[in-house]
């Protein structure tokens, strides 16, 4: 009974001792090893899911079969989930889903603009976006208040 005990609390020690280290390896994904406190709350739950160099702020998702292209300022990346799966990982208010394939972080937005008669996006690459008429006057909007703040 004293050796096992003995041997759990050593067990616990070492995991709390070489967490850290280990934390670093695993890249601060702690449901890797859930034995241990979690290092912070992750706000972002989908940059889990992105390999290390790739973590960084969310710039848009586009949907491609059965997969997303998951674009931060650090590259782009491949997953197999859906775009709505991929959606409810992020925070609620950090952009739009204003496509049936695409999802757009609201501080990439620069410009609405038509063409053709179809509404789109510019972001800050200068890339163009097709987006659903439905979050016209929400984007219109949300480009009026960032115009007066600046």
């Amino acid at each position: 009974m004293r050796q096992s005990a003995l041997i759990v609390l050593s067990t616990l020690i070492c995991i709390h001792v070489t967490a850290p280290t280990l934390r670093k390896l695993l890249g601060h994904a702690p449901e890797l090893v859930p034995i241990w406190w979690p290092v912070s709350n992750i706000r972002v739950p989908l940059l889990l899911r992105l390999p290390n160099e790739h973590r960084n702020r969310v710039r848009r998702i586009h949907a491609a079969n059965q997969y997303v292209e998951v674009v931060t300022e650090t590259g782009t990346t491949l997953l197999r989930m859906s775009l709505k799966n991929a959606i409810a990982l992020l925070p609620e208010a950090s952009g739009w889903h204003c496509h049936r394939s695409l999802w757009i972080a609201r501080d990439e937005v620069q410009d609405l603009v038509y063409f053709k008669g179809q509404p789109r996006v510019i972001d800050m690459e200068g890339l163009s976006f097709a987006i659903s008429r439905a979050h016209v006057p929400e984007i219109r909007a949300h480009l009026a208040r960032k115009r007066d703040t600046e």
